[in-house]
């Protein structure tokens, strides 16, 4: 079965939700997981933080619709005695549901506190890569796939043929991925996001804009953009070559200037689907 996670989990919950219940039928061939920053964490990172709160309503839902959840603990740095994170570890954890890092530490921290969790490494984490693919950039994967059960590989590589010498089964490829190839300030920049998420407390769209905009200049002829965003057949083929998991953006939906509205990313679901049918 062909899995998708979305964004949003929780900013999003009322769209998802609702979604849910107008196509049920979809989940017959698609198995749908989401993922989101709640509660202003200082562990959370990829977005800013913006006020987004998890309720039980929320958990008891996706677990009825067996929709796993999964946190969103980018943040580069990581104080392990921070109580919001350790209550959102506490109420999420159960088996199927999964947590997204870059620590290290938190890591084996949640592997010795929370083994029910499902841990992946993040997108956000993999610099200096090469384009196209070389050893090295193998070699790199492989290493995470010795310590993480999932591994989001840089867009850039969603295609390269040299992502089938990996174990297909453990990567989440992204592919509404809007960034250009190999940004310059790549991991500057989500270090700056999570920067944000340790000192900020309350979202507004000033913040929002000063911490997450592209620091490149869009529309450049030098950076290519939105290159790496991959339609329903490409995520056929690839699922077709072994890859199950794919992955949606959406909590900076309708915040930002050109991230596409919402229902974009639930209508790429739909397209996915007709697709899954097609190919039986």
């Amino acid at each position: 079965m062909i899995n998708i996670l979305i964004g949003g989990g929780i900013g999003k919950f009322d769209q998802i939700s609702q979604f849910v219940e107008d196509n049920t039928h979809i989940f017959d061939h698609i198995k749908l997981s989401v993922y989101d920053g709640p509660n202003n964490c200082k562990w959370n990172g990829g977005r800013i933080n913006r006020n987004c709160f998890f309720k039980l309503d929320h958990l008891d839902f996706y677990a009825d619709h067996n929709i796993d959840v999964k946190l969103v603990f980018t943040n580069n740095i990581i104080d392990l005695d921070d109580p919001v994170g350790n209550e959102l570890l506490q109420a999420f954890h159960k088996q199927g549901n999964g947590v997204t890092l870059i620590n290290d530490k938190l890591r084996s921290y949640i592997r010795y506190n929370y083994p029910e969790y499902k841990l992946t490494y993040s997108i956000t984490g993999i610099d200096n890569i090469n384009v196209p693919m070389k050893r090295s950039d193998v070699d790199k994967y492989k290493q995470l796939e010795r310590d993480y059960d999932y591994i989001v590989p840089r867009a850039e590589h969603n295609l390269d043929p040299k992502m089938l010498l990996l174990n297909t089964n453990k990567y989440e490829l992204y592919i509404t991925e809007g960034c250009c190839t190999k940004c310059p300030v790549w991991t500057k920049h989500f270090e700056s996001i999570s920067e944000g998420n340790r000192n900020i407390d309350l979202f507004t769209n000033k913040i929002a804009k000063k911490y997450e905009d592209c620091w490149l200049e869009r529309g450049s002829s030098e950076f290519d953009f939105d290159a790496h965003i991959l339609d329903e057949n490409q995520v056929m083929d690839l699922y077709r070559k072994g890859f199950k998991y794919f992955k949606l953006s959406g909590r900076d939906a309708d915040h930002r200037p050109g991230t596409g509205s919402y229902i974009d990313y639930l209508d790429t679901i739909k397209q996915i689907h007709t697709r899954v049918l097609n190919d039986q």
